[in-house]
Formats: structure tokens, sequence, C-alpha cells
């Protein structure tokens, strides 16, 4: 985070004032494996109010994949459910539905048959795109979703048809491409012993990594450090892999949530827990989805093939895909409509729409992120502090307070409460639970589990830094005690015996250096050293 944050937010929050009209507008994606209708009132914060949602699967890629067409009951059955979709639009007060078709629709002898009825039947207009079209609108989603960083990063989307891939980062696309992998496809191409034998399961690799390669050679050369994955089937892998891994999460059973991040090696497992298993043993799984059971195996080796030629470190979800991406093109269409800040501010202006909600970006929280951030600067050798650890206490520091618009009595545990429970896009599922963590113990006590079981759901050493992190923003939130700004600068230096901290001041700081004794003590801790305070 730089320097100029704050003129960025107050750039922001003038945007903000000027947007008032609220689109609400439907996106239709029919899809290989599934229909999927969603309806959203899209905010000028870069959020979605969701309206309506509905999924229908209808798998129409094997259809087209064994057939070459779609079959008459086919047709009949899809312009039914979009039907219903336009019915359910119209009761939520849509103003106009966006309809892409993908690669079913693409390769079907009679596409134009089911295209026809549904315009003639549905008064829907149906655009069939191409493959690069449809991943470049999935990458647009995933910018808009989740921080993808400086870093490159590969975007994989595995439908029933297609599998598509872009590799970017949060600044811009490099490349798209649309491959014919989609894990229906590939079920009806390939025989499947339950459980699948070695010999299957080989003929099923050999195919994938042929067509796969000349992609992940190109994409290799920009040595990307994640995958982000944003598909069902992948998303349904990943989460069986965290919960394996992490123990069962209940806020995590049953759906997919946005920023839901893996090691690569961890899904390795899934070789015991998805691939070796029958169909009926797979469905014991925790957090499994019996619609999706038996794409996951040829799914997994898809995703498998991509994580060891890569040799990516983390995977992320998106929860955000291919409707999102066309409501975001969409509107990009509309003269009198904009949003307050572009994909490249999404970690800063999710936060600011976030504060704006509970009174805002005051002058404390300002002048808290400005000292944790002058402290921390000065601790990052002592404490082995990193850029993106120092980042995310500046974030704390300007959400920590954010609890008092409910009380300023436990504002502390409120404040944790709103951050755990908020829609913060760009943040990865831990990062905002380690927000919320922040907040929680920022103005005293111990961080044990049985005071703030959300801990349990952090990885061992993200609860060890959360110490040092803790103790930096007590001592900043300490030397604006008064809320008055009056330490014009702070800088600590490690001593043998002692820690110095010294501070420019504008005006008496009596009650900063009170609060300091009392909250100074969280530093004391973790550098097993006495605190001396100079004011100059």
């Amino acid at each position: 985070m730089d320097e100029n944050l704050a003129d960025r937010i107050d750039d922001l929050k003038s945007k903000w004032e000027q947007t008032f009209y609220e689109p609400v507008v439907g996106a239709l994606d029919l899809g290989s494996n599934s229909f999927h209708f969603l309806v959203v009132r899209v905010r000028k914060d870069r959020s979605f109010q969701e309206l309506y949602s509905e999924k229908v699967m209808l798998r129409l890629g094997e259809e087209v994949a064994r057939h070459g067409c779609f079959l008459p009951q086919s047709i009949e059955r899809a312009v039914e459910v979009v039907a219903g979709f336009v019915k359910a639009a119209s009761l939520v007060g849509c103003q106009d539905i966006v309809a892409y078709a993908t690669a079913a629709f693409r390769e079907a002898e009679n596409a134009s048959d089911l295209v026809d009825a549904i315009e003639e039947r549905c008064h829907v207009t149906v655009h069939v795109i191409s493959g690069h079209r449809e991943a470049e609108l999935i990458f647009r989603a995933v910018r808009a979703s989740i921080n993808l960083g400086l870093s490159p990063a590969l975007v994989a989307d595995l439908g029933g048809g297609s599998l598509e891939l872009a590799l970017g980062d949060q600044g811009q696309m490099y490349f798209a491409v649309s491959l014919r992998l989609g894990v229906g496809r590939l079920i009806s191409r390939f025989t499947q012993s339950d459980p699948m034998t070695a010999k299957e399961i080989g003929a099923v690799e050999s195919y994938i990594n042929t067509h796969l390669r000349p992609v992940l050679d190109r994409a290799a050369a920009y040595l990307p450090r994640k995958l982000v994955v944003c598909s069902g089937t992948f998303s349904a892998l990943v989460r069986i892999s965290y919960l394996h891994s992490r123990g069962v999460d209940p806020l995590l059973l049953g759906k997919d949530l946005n920023g839901m991040t893996l090691e690569a090696d961890d899904l390795f497992i899934l070789d015991k827990l998805v691939l070796s298993k029958s169909s009926a043993e797979r469905l014991k799984i925790p957090g499994i989805d019996p619609k999706r059971n038996d794409q996951l195996p040829i799914g997994y080796l898809v995703l498998k093939t991509v994580l060891r030629y890569l040799d990516v470190q983390r995977v992320e979800v998106s929860d955000w895909a291919l409707r999102e991406g066309m409501i975001l093109d969409y509107v990009d269409s509309l003269a009198d409509f904009d949003f307050t800040f572009d994909e490249g501010s999404l970690r800063i202006g999710s936060l600011v729409a976030f504060l704006d909600k509970f009174g805002g970006y005051n002058d404390h929280a300002r002048q808290v992120r400005k000292l944790s951030r002058e402290i921390a600067l000065s601790l990052s050798h002592s404490l082995d502090i990193t850029r993106s650890e120092i980042e995310l206490l500046e974030f704390a520091a300007m959400v920590h307070d954010v609890g008092a618009f409910i009380s300023s009595r436990h504002h502390d545990r409120h404040s944790a409460y709103l951050v755990e429970a908020a829609s913060l896009r760009g943040f990865t599922l831990e990062e905002q639970r380690m927000l919320a963590a922040l907040c929680r113990f920022h103005k005293k006590g111990s961080i044990k589990i049985e005071d703030y079981p959300l801990l349990e759901t952090l990885p061992q050493a993200q609860i060890d830094r959360l110490a040092y992190l803790v103790a930096i923003l007590r001592a900043a939130d300490a030397l604006d005690r008064s809320h008055q700004s009056l330490v014009q600068s702070c800088s600590v230096s490690v001593g043998d015996s002692k820690v110095l901290i010294e501070i420019e001041a504008l005006g008496d700081v009596t009650l900063e250096l009170y609060g300091l004794r009392k909250k100074g003590r969280a530093l004391e801790e973790v550098l097993s050293k006495a605190l001396e305070v100079k004011v100059r």
C-alpha cells in the first residue's frame, strides 16, 4: 500500500457520491453442463445484490459429444427451463437479460434450432460466443472478485464442453484460450469403471497432456505463482481438499466461497480421496456435491495436469465467473452508470465501500493506519514482517473501530463480527479472517481460540504471526488514544535490553503515553524487551 492511500480513498468517496442509479440485470449462461441464471442489482462499489439465482443441470455437452446434436426432448426441456427463468426475472424487476451460449451450442449441428426456439418462445436474444470471448469474460470477472496481485496468475474454468484458460495479473490479461477439454466431453469420450482403472486413468491423462501442453508451455514462460479456479467442478475439488487438510469448516460445507485458498501440494490428496474411490464411496466425503460426483475424477485429472506442469504454489477459488463477466460487460455499455473504482483498486475500494456503511473512514482510523505502518516498517527486520503483512495491518487499522457503529462497549468484538461477515472482494478467505482477528484483539486480551473460535480455521503459522501484528496495532491505537492525531511520526529501534519508541508530537500526548503503557505490553512480550518512550 502506498503513502497516497488517503488521497486515493478521498477520490473514491467523491466518485461514490456521484452515482445513484443501480441497474437490475440478468445473466443467462447457457452452458454445456448446466443453464445458470443470475439476476442482480449492480452496486456502484462493484458488488452485486443477488435477487434471483437458479441453476439447472442439463448436461447438453455430453449429448452433443455423443450425438453431434441436441435431441428433440432436450430442446424442449431447455426451452422450458429458460421460460421459467424469464418468468422469475419479471417478478424481481429485471430490466434486461443478457444470454450467452457456449461450447455445446458452438458444436451442435442443430444449435440454431434451440437458439430460435428460445428466442421465439421466451423473447430472449441468445448470443453464441467464441471460446476466446468466454475466457476473456471469465478473466474479467475474476479480476473484479479476487486480488490477482502483480505477479502472473492462471485462471481456469472447467465447463461441460470446454476448458477456458486466461493468464494475467490484476492490471491486465496476457492471453486467453479455450480448449475442447470439458468434463462432459471427456466423460463421453472415455469409458470409466467405478473406480477408474489405472489403464483408463493413463488414457485420459495422455489425451489431456496432448491437448494442454502447448498452452501450458506458453503459460509457463510467464512463471505464474497462483492458479485461480472458478468452475463448479474445480471449486468442488478444492473445497474437498480444504476440508480434508484444515478440518470440517461449517462455513464451507455446501457452497463455494470466494477467496478460499490452498497450497497446491495439498490437492494431490485427491488421488486417494477422489480418484481411487467409487462413486458411492465419494458420496461420504465431507463437502461433496452429489450432482458433480461422477465428474470429479476426470475433473481432477485435468486439474492435476495443470498443477504438475506449472508448479504453481497456491490455488484460490473465485465465485465469480462467466455470468458476472457478462454483467460487468453489459454495465460498461450503460451511459448513465459508472463504478466508483476499477479492478486495480479492488481491495481498497471494497474496504471504502464497507466503511461507508458504518460511518466512513475517519481521522482516527487514518492516524492508526499511518502509525501502524511506521511501527511495522521499523520492526520489519526484527520481527521479519513482510510487505503483505504490513499491507494487511494497514487494512486492519482502517476497520479496527468499525464496530463502534453498533456500540462502543465491546466494539472490538463488533468490529470482528462485521469484518468476518462482510463481502470483501479482493481478499482471500484467510486474509479476511486475519483482519477479523486483528479487530477482535486490537483492544486487549490474549490470543486464544477459546476467546475467538474463528482462530481454529486459520493455519497455525498465521496465528503465530497474529501476535506480532496485534502488538503493533495496539501500540498504534494507543498513540492516538485522544483521537486528536497529535503524534506526527513514530519510529522504533530494538536494542540489546530495551525497545526505544521515539515520537514527534504536536501537543500534549499524556493520554497517548498512558495508553501506550497499557497497550504496549503486547509489544514488550513479542520482543521480550522493555519499552522506553522518548518524545521529541
